[in-house]
């Protein structure tokens, strides 16, 4: 079996923690060829689309891979192909995976480029407000404004296209303070900007909980460092085991089987107190930090499930 990884530049890559890697070395381990390519190195030649390509191996030793001489096929010449391209989501991102829906009638796409393309990660938790609190969306700096005093001065805001915690903002203080804010925000965002209550729970932890084919998987607690409140291991959060309460199980399930039907095989659920804060489906990560707090291997049950995927689509 061929498989072809749509990443950021390898040389970027942290191959204590990254979660590619671990797939790539998962992979490998079951007799699959384990290829790599960024998306700049996708073009359509006669209504076909190729691209240039290393077969890639991953080492326990620096510099932790390696990658054969390049290469040029159509790919469709794999049986997998995952997108692992980290947000922004911006419109090299978008034709991307316009390019890749050409080809998911003879390759199985991780994630479903069409879902990756119309599912905005913060703007698609709103197909699930009994699940999230209170949320605006705007281009106005004067409706964001009275959104926010309506819940009481506080709240986060979030740029649309970006990851890890970056692009979100706290915003409080006095009416006057947070309008000079909110006007700074709309002049650097790509615009609309979406804005939430501020949770203090929060500083207590926010739960990531990944889903394999729509199912819980694994989950943990992100704690954010002391004096922050951003839980993401990017402004050094750290992590601890944890338990799902009754609503987590509830909205994992009722999310996992959206996410199912729209053919995200891997997605990353961040909640906070039961709210549900952002669906992660452009490049979840954080599997091994799952694996270490749960003793248990996500990359594993992934390719399992990929395994029977292809087997079944081959009796086909």
């Amino acid at each position: 079996m061929k498989v072809l990884y749509i990443c950021n530049s390898v040389e970027r890559w942290n191959f204590k923690e990254d979660t590619t890697p671990l797939m790539i070395a998962e992979a490998e381990s079951r007799g699959k060829k384990t290829y790599y390519t960024s998306a700049d190195k996708l073009f359509c030649s006669n209504y076909e689309i190729f691209a240039e390509f290393f077969e890639i191996g991953i080492k326990p030793i620096k510099p932790f891979y390696k990658l054969s001489k390049i290469k040029i096929d159509s790919i469709k010449s794999f049986d997998v192909i995952h997108i692992r391209v980290d947000p922004p989501f911006d419109l090299k991102y978008y034709y991307t995976t316009i390019l890749l829906e050409m080809v998911t009638k003879d390759v199985l796409v991780v994630n479903s480029p069409e879902a990756l393309r119309s599912l905005n990660e913060k703007l698609s938790i709103l197909n699930f407000p009994q699940f999230i609190t209170d949320t605006f969306v705007a281009y106005n700096t004067d409706r964001a404004l009275h959104f926010i005093n309506s819940i009481g001065g506080k709240a986060v805001a979030k740029s649309l296209r970006e990851c890890s915690s970056k692009g979100i903002v706290l915003l409080e203080g006095s009416e006057k303070q947070v309008s000079k804010e909110i006007k700074k925000i709309f002049a650097i965002w790509s615009q609309p900007i979406l804005f939430q209550k501020y949770l203090p729970q929060v500083v207590h932890g926010e739960t990531r909980i990944t889903l394999i084919d729509g199912k819980v998987a694994g989950y943990m607690k992100k704690i954010p460092e002391q004096g922050n409140f951003l839980a993401s291991l990017d402004f050094n959060a750290s992590v601890q085991c944890c338990e799902l309460t009754p609503r987590d199980r509830e909205l994992s399930n009722i999310v996992g089987k959206f996410l199912k039907d729209n053919e995200i095989l891997l997605a990353a659920l961040d909640v906070i107190d039961g709210h549900l804060s952002e669906i992660n489906i452009t490049s979840p990560g954080l599997l091994k930090h799952t694996n270490e707090v749960m003793g248990i291997k996500l990359e594993a049950v992934l390719e399992d499930v990929i395994d029977e995927m292809i087997k079944e689509s081959n009796k086909c």
